[in-house]
């Protein structure tokens, strides 16, 4: 199995965590989140990920370790992925310096990792 880890930022308090994924036959899914402080996700190396195909939850996925969000939004400016939780109408970046905020739609069907945390 083919397996990796993505970051990404909590919206509601711009914490850091990782997003664990794994290779399918039709996608990579997200499966776990947890929590990561900076200082570990660069001595683990997340943060080197491409994925060219869609990028999907994991029925089982437990939502941002932080704020409980069950999905994320890959930022249109950045790339970075920030944890949505779907009620409110716009999201916001929470990757510094970035700070985008818009109307989430579509899916993910490619993403590169940026190693700078």
């Amino acid at each position: 199995m083919n397996a990796d880890v993505l970051l990404a930022r909590c919206e509601r308090s711009a914490n850091l965590y990782g997003l664990r994924i794994e290779e399918r036959s039709d996608a990579w899914y997200t499966t776990w989140a947890f929590a990561l402080d900076q200082r570990r996700a660069g001595r683990e190396k997340y943060g080197n990920a491409v994925i060219n195909a869609l990028l999907r939850l994991d029925e089982g996925f437990p939502g941002c370790p932080h704020c409980e969000a069950g999905s994320f939004v890959k930022c249109g400016i950045c790339a970075r992925l920030t944890c949505w939780d779907g009620g409110a109408r716009v999201w916001r970046c929470r990757w510094s310096p970035c700070r985008y905020s818009g109307v989430p739609s579509g899916q993910i069907e490619s993403f590169h990792q940026h190693a700078d945390v």
